[in-house]
């Protein structure tokens, strides 16, 4: 399993915002990544797109929580889902979310084939 984050901060529309890119390679179904990029306790995510670009897997079904362990979307720490499950998730409902523990952002990115020979890019941004 290989990580690359790349976190940028900037402005989007006149706001404080979190630049999040994230590729995943040799992930294997249901990975959970601490995405540490010092978030704001109070945030919105405006834009989450996340695809499957490699593996022998078909969809995938990506979440993010404010705490790790997080696996269903009735946990009270769960920001956001994508319950259809596809190769490629673009998302621009504005998950908000509240009081962000430790700046830190849980990514889960399942794809539909347990063998670890996936590569997910994901990308998304927090505003504050």
């Amino acid at each position: 399993m290989a990580l690359t984050v790349s976190i940028r901060k900037g402005l989007f529309n006149r706001r404080n915002a979190w630049f999040v890119n994230v590729v995943e390679t040799l992930t294997a179904a249901a990975t959970e990544r601490a995405i540490d990029g010092g978030f704001p306790v109070d945030g919105t995510i405006v834009h989450y797109e996340a695809t499957l670009t490699a593996g022998t897997g078909t969809t995938i079904q990506p979440q993010l929580a404010r705490t790790a362990g997080v696996t269903t979307t009735s946990d009270v720490d769960h920001i956001g889902t994508q319950s259809s499950a596809l190769a490629r998730i673009n998302d621009d409902t504005n998950m908000v979310y509240q009081n962000l523990p430790t700046g830190i952002l849980y990514l889960v990115t399942t794809p539909n084939d347990a063998t670890a020979d996936h590569t997910i890019t994901t990308d998304f941004i927090v505003v504050a």
